[in-house]
């Protein structure tokens, strides 16, 4: 970490840090626009010059500009991790998710219904901007869980739970995600989905069991 007069480079071109140069939250500016870097001047260290006994150092100059040990790539490098940082909002992407839930098309995994009841959208019943992005959602604000041996990352929104299937970094378009999935956390209210399917009111209450049993052993992995 670059150190500017006692702060880390961070530190200096937010204005956030403590009394002991630590930087605190990162994403507190909510309109990257509005951000410090966008006002900050460019660091330069300051030229001090010494004054050096020409009989001890024939033909000694100035000595050269005192800068920081970090070389000008790594200034580079916290610089871009800094705009990297800014660059996000997140309250920015869930109200974009929630809007496209909102106008997604979902449908009850019929298949699943004994085992991991959940629903699920395809890339072609949605707008074709809009699904890739809406996976830039999960994938930066998502929580990587574990699902028996796999892990994957789950984006929680308004007491559901949201995750795709593929590689979304994959340059292979066979690779990338192509569905989003989502599940209540209560999984309680997909009994009237399973109603439909033909469960009375004696199955139901054994079939939650069996969920939350069954959802429980995929998070432990056994």
């Amino acid at each position: 970490m670059e150190v500017v007069n006692g702060h880390s480079y961070i530190a200096k071109i937010t204005g956030r840090y403590d009394k002991s140069g630590h930087t605190s939250d990162l994403h507190c500016f909510k309109n990257p626009l509005e951000s410090p870097r966008h006002h900050a001047e460019e660091y330069s260290v300051s030229t001090n010059e010494y004054d050096l006994n020409s009989n001890a150092h024939a033909g000694a100059t100035n000595a050269s500009v005192v800068r920081d040990s970090h070389s000008r790539s790594d200034r580079s490098f916290h610089r871009r991790d800094l705009e990297a940082s800014l660059m996000f909002d997140q309250d920015h992407d869930v109200a974009y998710f929630r809007s496209f839930v909102a106008d997604a098309r979902w449908r009850f995994a019929k298949t699943y219904v004994e085992s991991y009841p959940h629903e699920y959208t395809l890339q072609q019943w949605v707008d074709a901007d809009a699904f890739p992005r809406a996976i830039q959602c999960i994938e930066r604000w998502g929580v990587i869980e574990s699902f028996w041996r796999a892990e994957r990352k789950y984006f929680y929104v308004d007491e559901r739970k949201y995750w795709h299937m593929g590689n979304a970094a994959s340059e292979k378009p066979d690779e990338r995600p192509t569905l989003i999935n989502r599940t209540w956390l209560d999984l309680s209210r997909y009994r009237e989905n399973a109603k439909t399917l033909g469960y009375d009111d004696a199955s139901l209450d054994p079939l939650l069991t069996r969920w939350a049993d069954l959802l429980e052993r995929a998070r432990r992995g056994f």
